[in-house]
């Protein structure tokens, strides 16, 4: 507003013909400036401004949205999803999904056939303009797309032993996740994965595998559910049972600095 007024000021200098009639409606413009500014910066539930000589309308600020350490402003990437109900509460608290990306290895026949939730969380995330893949593999992704967060809940390659050679496989899963996320992260971006931290689960020492791939850990927090309403912790195998989670750990991963 202070800006349009100043460039009248400068009309009116460079004007050398002007009728009073209107020299006489611009300076009423000029004197209004600091009650028009002042009813703009009130608080209003209306969704027009009506002010002695304009007529504002009022263009509400984008809010920015919140659930545990995600934002609605984020690009996300989320990978490894069981029934999809993770994403579908990220969607759910976004109110929109049009930055978010969600996917899982199995097609989309084995989640119908597997998980009841799955027709639900798809369309929650659709209709609210997210993106459903099948048949991702975390492990070999390739795409120009940078992501802000990229996220895998409870990564597991399906080895329930105990033995060195289960511990292998499953640190490898994690291993060539993290190799392949980091060339779609963006340059501040993190890479999340959440991860049991009780039991032989300690033994995949998450934070070596990411140095070993040449990220540094930002920080681990403890993982809540119940933060993510509607969320449930699903087999990848298939089954609609609920497995425990707790307790848990979010490993936050980024790029070295340069």
């Amino acid at each position: 507003m202070g800006q349009t007024l100043s460039n009248i000021r400068q009309i009116l200098e460079s004007q050398e013909t002007i009728t009073q009639e209107t020299v006489s409606y611009i300076q009423q413009l000029l004197e209004s400036q600091e009650t028009t500014q002042e009813i703009v910066n009130k608080e209003v539930n209306t969704e027009v401004l009506v002010t002695p000589h304009f007529k504002l309308t009022r263009v509400p600020r984008e809010t920015v949205k919140k659930i545990g350490p995600y934002t609605s402003k984020q690009k996300i990437l989320l990978v490894g999803e069981g029934d999809f109900s993770f994403s579908a509460s990220l969607a759910i608290a976004f109110g929109c999904a049009s930055n978010m990306i969600a996917t899982s290895l199995n097609p989309q026949e084995f989640l119908e056939k597997h998980y009841s939730m799955f027709p639900q969380n798809k369309m929650a995330l659709e209709v609210r303009g997210g993106t459903v893949l099948h048949g991702v593999d975390a492990t070999n992704m390739i795409g120009s797309v940078r992501f802000d967060r990229i996220i895998f809940n409870f990564p597991h390659a399906g080895c329930f032993g105990r033995t060195h050679h289960d511990i292998r496989i499953n640190r490898g899963l994690i291993k060539g996740f993290l190799r392949c996320a980091k060339k779609m992260l963006k340059r501040q971006g993190e890479i999340h994965i959440t991860h049991k931290s009780n039991g032989f689960f300690r033994q995949w020492n998450m934070p070596k595998l990411g140095m070993d791939e040449g990220l540094h850990l930002i920080q681990e927090i403890e993982f809540i559910r119940s933060t993510y309403g509607g969320y449930h912790t699903k087999f990848g195998f298939g089954g609609d049972k609920d497995f425990d989670c707790n307790p848990s750990k979010t490993y936050m991963f980024g790029i070295h600095p340069a």
